[in-house]
């Protein structure tokens, strides 16, 4: 199998990243996505909402895609893309991975941990950015603003942030 590892924080996760998966997927002929939300982030403040959250809105938002799984193997950890990467070679032994990642973070790749190995070893699909222009960041802020998240979300993750308060 041809599976793609889409790791982040998802937070939280939109329609911008449920694009780019399905994109990646018909494109290049994947047989499989998974969806890695970070754990502990290794590489910036950890601003993130709890973990389960992003976890509940990741799963209402692939559940209708048979070609989308959420991989939970970063869950309380801090998390390097390499060691996940390790991780999941041994559970997938048969099978083709790669890591699919923003231009802006191949930009700094030579600063993650483990580069050199990683280099190596690691198959990657470097997303030119922007094809669809919607970031999280953007949705907090139009939340704390009271504006319209409509169309930037499923309508589950939408009403999941409501009744759980979340980003007000």
């Amino acid at each position: 199998m041809k599976i793609g590892i889409y790791g982040g924080s998802f937070n939280p996760i939109h329609f911008g990243h449920i694009f780019l998966a399905e994109y990646i997927k018909e494109e290049l002929n994947f047989d499989k996505i998974l969806f890695v939300p970070v754990g502990i982030p290794s590489h910036r403040e950890n601003n993130l909402i709890d973990y389960e959250h992003r976890v509940n809105m990741i799963k209402l938002s692939i559940k209708n895609n048979k070609y989308f799984e959420l991989c939970e193997i970063e869950k309380n950890k801090i998390s390097y893309t390499y060691d996940t990467y390790k991780e999941l070679k041994k559970i997938y032994l048969k099978d083709e991975l790669y890591e699919i990642i923003g231009e802006d973070s191949a930009a700094y790749l030579h600063k993650w941990k483990d580069y050199d190995e990683m280099i190596k070893n690691v198959k990657f699909i470097v997303l030119k950015s922007p094809i669809i222009e919607i970031s999280a960041s953007d949705i907090r802020t139009r939340i704390k603003m009271g504006k319209s998240i409509k169309y930037y979300l499923t309508d589950e993750v939408r009403k999941y942030i409501e009744k759980n308060k979340l980003y007000y």
